[in-house]
Parts: structure tokens; C-alpha cells; sequence
């Protein structure tokens, strides 16, 4: 029953809504009230969208930036590279405070070194 005793029956367009409200970071109860509808209402009804909205929403920007990396696209590298193994452009910083010192942060890129293989005679 809605807010207002009427039933709720979901239909795909009640269901894309939910989902899409979901995925844009919209609570249950803003959703909820959006619809009319009271917050049990919407978790009977709409359990599915609630438990997978952002797992969906994350392989969809997982796909874009697949794309792009089938494209060679070096920014889209550089983006998982960042996010996934700790890679991070070299950069410099400077901080001031009120009595005129300086302090220069410089951030530098992991540097790949070879596997230590000891005293193998395999080259």
C-alpha cells in the first residue's frame, strides 16, 4: 500500500526510476517519498534494484574505461593505474605559511627495479 492506502504495483518504468535514483546516490527515503510510497514498500518491492544499483554502476564505468584502454588511450591507463597499483605522476608542491618558509613536497613514480634471482646463473 502507498502513503495513501492505494497498492503499489512496480512496473519497468517504476523499476528503471528506483535504479537510476540508486545509482545517482539518492536514499531509500527520498525515493521512497519521491514515489509515494512508504520505505517498506519500496523494499518489498524493489530489493533487487536496491542490492545491485551500485554493483551495476560500477561495472558500467568499469566497461568506459575498458574501452579505452583496448583504444591504447594513455590517459585512461594512466586513470587505473592510479586508482589500482599505487602509480602516481611526479609532481611538485610548495606549502608557505605565515612566516615566509618554504616547503617543496616533491612526489615521484614507484620505480620498477628487476626480481632479485641471487646467484642463479640463468641471465
Amino acid at each position: 500500500m502507498g502513503k495513501r492506502g492505494k497498492p503499489h504495483k512496480p512496473t519497468d518504468v517504476t523499476r528503471d526510476f528506483v535504479m537510476r535514483c540508486l545509482k545517482a546516490g539518492c536514499t531509500r527515503d527520498t525515493i521512497a517519498d519521491a514515489m509515494d510510497i512508504t520505505d517498506d514498500t519500496l523494499r518489498k518491492y524493489y530489493q533487487f534494484e536496491i542490492k545491485t544499483a551500485a554493483m551495476e554502476l560500477k561495472a558500467m564505468s568499469i566497461g568506459v574505461i575498458d574501452h579505452h584502454l583496448e583504444d591504447n588511450n594513455l590517459e585512461a591507463a594512466k586513470f587505473v593505474l592510479s586508482r589500482r597499483a599505487g602509480w602516481a605522476e611526479t609532481t611538485k608542491s610548495e606549502i608557505k605559511n605565515d612566516t615566509k618558509t618554504t616547503a617543496v613536497i616533491n612526489m615521484v613514480k614507484p620505480t620498477a627495479t628487476k626480481p632479485d634471482l641471487g646467484d642463479s646463473d640463468i641471465e
